[in-house]
């Protein structure tokens, strides 16, 4: 942990606690924290693993019938790297899995620009899955902005 930045680097499994829970944690000693990345933790010798994927969960407004849950799949295809869509008419909701945090955004606009009404509901961070030849504790690392630390 510093202080200049106000930041932490947080080596931990994430079976038991996740990025987001040792956000809350901090949240709960009466701090600020943000999460700025979390990744797999490479050992030495260790092959690369691939990266976290994010699910998006959104609430969409104004469909109606089996033609609008298309017209909102089809936007959520839109966007390269868009996988996994799918469409709830009875939930007003959708989900996609995008290889970035960022483009939840991008498919929020497509929707919007297919002429619904859109909110991001959830982004929940996705691990690779871990191979089961590959025995271990799978642990990752959390890069966290924090503030309201002094050094007093």
């Amino acid at each position: 942990m510093t202080l200049l930045p106000p930041s932490a680097l947080i080596v931990h499994e994430c079976n038991i606690l996740s990025a987001n829970g040792i956000k809350e944690l901090i949240e709960g000693a009466g701090y600020g924290a943000e999460v700025i990345e979390s990744r797999p933790l490479l050992k030495k010798g260790s092959p690369p693993v691939a990266p976290s994927t994010f699910k998006v969960v959104f609430s969409i407004e104004g469909m109606t019938c089996s033609s609008c849950t298309c017209s909102v799949n089809r936007a959520m295809e839109n966007l390269a790297g868009v996988t996994s869509p799918s469409v709830d008419l009875i939930g007003n909701s959708g989900s996609v899995v995008v290889p970035r945090r960022e483009d939840a955004e991008k498919v929020r606009s497509e929707i919007e620009d297919a002429g619904f009404g859109c909110t991001i509901v959830e982004i929940i961070e996705q691990s690779p899955s871990q191979s089961l030849d590959k025995p271990g504790k799978p642990e990752r690392t959390v890069i966290l902005n924090i503030e309201g630390m002094t050094s007093e």
